[in-house]
């Protein structure tokens, strides 16, 4: 039986500014109605910054993170031909009681330009953000990276009024993200790969803003000069059913669905699940690739899934059904599935020890990236999915930032 999913659904349009929801073309072709923020908030924007330098952007407007402090997003300059949309992770909330508990349960505000910075020239960036590894698939890209601070999953357009007014939630991660594509859109309009993921949060941002961002790059230009790729970081989009029926909603995400794909336009948001939204996006942009990664006892997907109100010993087995259903129904969708608790692999070193049944991760990404031809699906379900080497190595005296999830 079906994930009954989700908002996922929401997230497919992402971003809204106003008017949301209208899906014709703006009369110049170049945007989707209700997707563009002012342009003259647009034009007095940076421009974009040379390779390896690191550029900050606070556009104002509209934009808000969820306690009322200013949003802003950050640049690496790299191969402009080449472009990483990268969302934030950081949690989520929906109700009186995960809204209150901000630096607990979602991350209420963005990063400084100091820390993002001190981030980088302290050499602490791993994974995919370690442009000095030639093991890296990106290395060398220019790198768009989108924080988060709304506790929407990249998706919501609504202000969040909990507990009788006292908790108050600005759930504008639509409006937020699609600012920054706006001026990613403007400043690269000549692009011949992008990756767009996302860890945590971030890869809810990552498919949903997937149709926008082929959208916009198929008609300037033609989807045939641009090799687009998604890879959704562990976020499987698992969810309890009381959660997609009495907290999603105060999102209002569903504003955000593509409506021009087949499937998605005009469909109660109710009867769509996880499945639905990736093989129907799949599906209308069949010369793009599709792909998540998990870990099979993913401990923070666990928790939120418990924290929807759902038994967090049914997520494992409903995330692997999900990721089966999908790839059964669309052929451009391939899945890593690793064994273990440890949530997300692109923002850690260890992306380059992974290794399952045989397959090292990094270089399974790089074949959905550039590979002439899909890699294969990866299942750890072939052998042991609880018996994890990386955790391992942790248990016998690593300090990997990512040995927090193996006692989980």
């Amino acid at each position: 039986m079906r994930t009954s999913i989700l908002p996922l659904l929401a997230v497919s349009a992402l971003l809204c500014l106003s008017g949301c929801g209208n899906s014709e073309a703006v009369e110049d072709g170049s945007f989707r109605a209700g997707y563009v923020p002012s342009p003259q908030l647009i034009e007095g924007l940076a421009d974009t910054p040379p390779a390896g330098e690191l550029i900050t952007i606070e556009p104002g407007g509209d934009t808000i993170c969820s306690r009322g402090t200013p949003y802003r997003f950050f640049v690496r300059g790299g191969d402009s031909r080449r472009i990483v949309f990268d969302f934030a992770g950081g949690g989520a909330c929906w109700d009186a009681r995960t809204c209150s508990v901000a630096d607990a349960i979602f991350s209420p505000d963005v990063p400084s330009q100091e820390a993002i910075e001190r981030y980088y020239d302290e050499m602490r960036a791993a994974g995919i953000y370690e442009q000095s590894n030639p093991d890296n698939p990106i290395q060398g890209w220019t790198i768009v990276h989108l924080p988060y601070c709304t506790g929407d999953v990249h998706w919501g357009n609504a202000l969040g009024v909990y507990d009788d007014g006292s908790v108050l939630v600005e759930h504008r991660g639509l409006v937020n993200a699609r600012t920054a594509l706006a001026w990613a859109f403007d400043r690269y309009p000549d692009v011949e790969e992008i990756l767009i993921t996302g860890c945590s949060a971030g890869s809810y941002g990552s498919i949903g803003h997937s149709p926008w961002i082929a959208d916009y790059y198929e008609r300037n230009g033609g989807l045939e000069n641009t090799k687009v790729s998604v890879l959704a970081d562990s976020g499987a989009g698992i969810i309890s059913d009381d959660f997609f029926r009495n907290s999603f909603p105060n999102w209002n995400a569903e504003e955000a669905v593509p409506e021009w794909i087949d499937g998605l336009g005009n469909v109660d948001v109710l009867q769509l699940d996880i499945v639905d939204l990736y093989t129907k996006v799949a599906n209308h942009y069949p010369n793009a690739r599709y792909a998540q990664y998990n870990a099979a006892f993913d401990a923070d997907q666990e928790f939120f899934y418990e924290a929807m109100g759902g038994d967090p010993a049914e997520w494992s087995p409903k995330m692997s059904n999900s990721l089966r259903q999908i790839r059964s129904e669309a052929d451009n969708f391939r899945y890593y599935l690793a064994t273990g608790a440890v949530h997300c692999i692109h923002p850690y070193a260890m992306m380059y020890q992974r290794n399952t049944e045989g397959v090292d991760y990094a270089s399974w990404l790089k074949q959905l990236i550039s590979g002439d031809n899909l890699p294969s699906d990866v299942d750890c379900a072939n052998g042991d999915c609880s018996a994890d080497p990386i955790c391992s190595a942790c248990a016998m005296g690593g300090d990997g930032n990512w040995c927090r999830w193996c006692d989980r």
